[in-house]
């Protein structure tokens, strides 16, 4: 008999925090059919019926960056949590959902075979946590350009993917102060890149973390110097970068290309 081949295998899944950071949570709940009311005492929240508990009156939850907070309840609810108990779906469902409105669920599949689980293949690369970027230096702040520019007391109507910036008229020249209205152009420029260039994303990071990762081993010596005790306080910091330069290809012992080049 012929010996069949190892037949190769592969998954898929969602880059779930691609999907979040993508995600716009006010356009989510109306899409989803949410219950929204808005209302001037709100003091600009956005108000909708709990998706957790049997709520039948505005007013003790609103809407958040990353979901929606109940006070009754008394907890937070990322936005799968909001579509998965509104809808009554599981999280993969409710994960498909938000993708699609994201643009597409195919922009946030990650495939992976054996082979690229096995040799630990970067197929699987994912924007970190707000905290990890924050950390090695690098905030993930949506891009807006200029839409319009009206008089304050026009009072433009909020939206979605749009904010106000109010700017003091002139007295002297008799100008009255105005609104300049600008539009999301990019929400997430790092998983913009990710999704472009994954290569120059994980460039980026490994980069990042490297001259982080000196600054933290700079501040443990001289605390070792004086006290063993907070030198060990930062060693979990120093873990966690470390970590993160792995993930991202990255090695203890060699520093990244740029860093070789000022070095040198």
């Amino acid at each position: 008999m012929m010996g069949s081949a190892k037949k190769k295998t592969s998954r898929t899944k969602y880059n779930t925090a691609a999907i979040k950071e993508a995600a716009d949570v006010m356009m989510v709940a109306q899409a989803i059919g949410m219950n929204i009311q808005h209302k001037r005492y709100y003091k600009n929240k956005v108000s909708v019926l709990c998706p957790s508990h049997d709520d039948r009156n505005h007013g003790s939850c609103f809407l958040t960056e990353r979901g929606c907070r109940c006070y009754v309840c008394n907890e937070s609810f990322d936005v799968f949590d909001m579509v998965k108990l509104h809808l009554n779906l599981d999280f993969r469902e409710a994960a498909g959902i938000i993708a699609d409105l994201c643009g597409g669920r195919e922009r946030f599949l990650i495939y992976e075979d054996n082979e690229s689980r096995a040799t630990g293949g970067q197929s699987g690369l994912k924007i970190l946590s707000r905290s990890d970027l924050e950390l090695i230096g690098i905030y993930n702040m949506p891009v807006y350009v200029t839409h319009e520019a009206v008089f304050s007391f026009c009072e433009p109507e909020r939206r979605p993917s749009f904010r106000h910036v109010w700017h003091p008229g002139d007295p002297d020249t008799d100008t009255e102060d105005y609104i300049v209205i600008e539009k999301m152009a990019l929400k997430s420029p790092l998983l913009e890149l990710l999704k472009d260039d994954s290569l120059g994303y994980a460039e980026l990071i490994q980069n990042k973390a490297w001259e982080t990762l000196e600054k933290y081993r700079e501040i443990q010596d001289s605390f070792m110097r004086y006290s063993r005790t907070m030198a060990r306080a930062v060693t979990p910091t120093i873990r966690r970068i470390e970590e993160i330069l792995i993930e991202h290809g990255g090695s203890l012992r060699c520093p990244p290309e740029f860093m070789k080049e000022r070095i040198a």
